[in-house]
């Protein structure tokens, strides 16, 4: 009985050291290409900017770079930190500026910049919210003003995280990413805007009125806006052919509309309820 009590306790002995080495059996390891140096957006990759590291196979993104010659040469559509894995999701196109181009850099916070989802090359269009103090008009006006400007940098710390990189970044002993950046939520987005005048079209057709048209410099607009202490602006992303529109602009307190109030009708004197209701006479003609 002895015997069997023994064997019993080496047989569980051995598998708890079966479970404890399958436990602490490191996980299967992987090349994976990561950022020699901290990379700003529109960087052609080079040797120099490339290392491999080797990571958990659980760790690496599927669309992860695994020789530092598949990504030479690349252009960064993002910016990636010392250590960051390089991913064909953040390759992009050049940045280059046209002849009529000129680069103009918009602080924006996570509302007014998409929240960090914009990328390089991304077309763009600026809304225009002006807070008037005017003793006559006082309110909040706003306005789309200019489209097509082209993102050409976006501030490394205010991009967007990636929901996939953060859940494949390394982790330390207390489960928290070793190489997590606490995400901005305010930043500088850079576009190219065009040299030539364009139109602001204040478009009243609705209202049977004409419409208004401002021939303004888009660089001198968007430094107006961006310096202007009762002016806020607004990006919003442009799809692939978006399609042209105007507007008249929003004057916001031409929403606040309160009921009529009912107008009752005058009763005689010694009139009360059940009786019929009197009928107001008619106004005699002059």
């Amino acid at each position: 009985m002895k015997g069997k009590k023994n064997l019993i306790a080496i047989v569980g002995a051995v598998v708890v050291l079966f479970v404890a080495l399958a436990v602490l059996k490191p996980a299967p390891q992987a090349d994976v290409v990561v950022a020699a140096r901290d990379l700003m957006p529109g960087h052609t990759l080079t040797q120099a900017d490339l290392k491999i590291e080797q990571l958990p196979q659980s760790a690496i993104p599927a669309d992860a770079f695994t020789s530092v010659g598949e990504a030479v040469g690349k252009t960064l559509a993002v910016a990636r930190s010392a250590g960051d894995i390089i991913r064909q999701a953040h390759i992009g196109q050049t940045v280059k500026l046209a002849p009529d181009e000129r680069e103009i850099g918009l602080h924006v916070v996570d509302a007014s910049g998409l929240g960090g989802t914009l990328g390089i090359g991304d077309k763009v269009g600026v809304v225009a919210v002006i807070q008037s103090n005017d003793m006559a008009h006082q309110g909040t006006f706003s306005k789309a003003m200019i489209e097509g400007l082209r993102v050409t940098y976006i501030d490394p710390d205010f991009v967007a995280r990636d929901p996939q990189e953060v859940q494949a970044m390394p982790t330390a002993e207390n489960g928290l990413p070793t190489t997590y950046r606490e995400r901005a939520h305010e930043g500088v987005i850079n576009v190219a805007v065009p040299v030539d005048m364009q139109a602001v079209v204040y478009d009243f057709g609705a209202a049977n009125a004409p419409d208004k048209v401002y021939k303004i410099n888009a660089l001198e607009l968007l430094s107006a806006l961006s310096s202007a202490s009762n002016a806020t602006l607004y990006l919003y992303r442009m799809g692939d052919g978006a399609k042209k529109f105007t507007s008249s602009g929003l004057w916001l307190p031409d929403l606040i509309v309160f009921p009529a109030t009912a107008t009752p009708t005058p009763t005689p004197e010694g009139w009360k309820p059940g009786m019929p209701t009197p009928t107001p006479a008619a106004t005699p003609s002059p």
